[in-house]
């Protein structure tokens, strides 16, 4: 429930991300709102992460972010009801 406004551009964010999320096994982002941010990047690391991202706004947002690091399988993140609206950063 939270809002993320003007998130992640700074010159010292080296990952260019809102929110990064590396190697969380279990995770439930839902009901946010995304404004002018950079993207939620996720990289899956180890065994069988649950991942679930759900009734979010994204507004001038670029897309979500999934990468599968040490494995062949395909992005194994859940995506529901998350909206996108306006350009991409």
């Amino acid at each position: 429930g939270s809002v993320l406004d003007a998130v992640g551009g700074g010159k010292r964010n080296k990952s260019k991300s809102s929110i990064l999320l590396h190697g969380v096994q279990v995770s439930n982002v839902s009901n946010n709102q995304f404004i002018d941010s950079q993207p939620l990047t996720i990289f899956h690391t180890v065994g069988e992460p649950v991942t679930n991202i759900s009734s979010n706004q994204f507004s001038n947002t670029p897309e979500i972010f999934v990468k599968e690091l040490n494995s062949n399988k395909e992005n194994t993140a859940i995506f529901t009801d998350n909206t996108f609206s306006g350009s991409a950063n």
